[in-house]
């Protein structure tokens, strides 16, 4: 979870203000289960969007 992880506090320095991880942007983080294997969902809420997106990244790589 990314409140457990003090190395993305670490790498968000790098990134632009507004892409950084920090105290009021977290993500609702969760996991699901799909076909036996369990799923790690980065959740961003946004209820004014217009639109989604879906980001899938996988095969054990980190989407972060």
């Amino acid at each position: 979870m990314y409140t457990e992880q003090k190395a993305w506090r670490e790498i968000s320095q790098y990134l632009p203000e507004k892409n950084r991880i920090n105290s009021h942007v977290f993500p609702k983080e969760y996991f699901i289960d799909w076909r036996g294997n369990k799923i790690h969902i980065d959740h961003y809420e946004n209820k004014s969007a217009s639109a989604k997106v879906f980001l899938i990244h996988g095969v054990g790589g980190n989407g972060r």
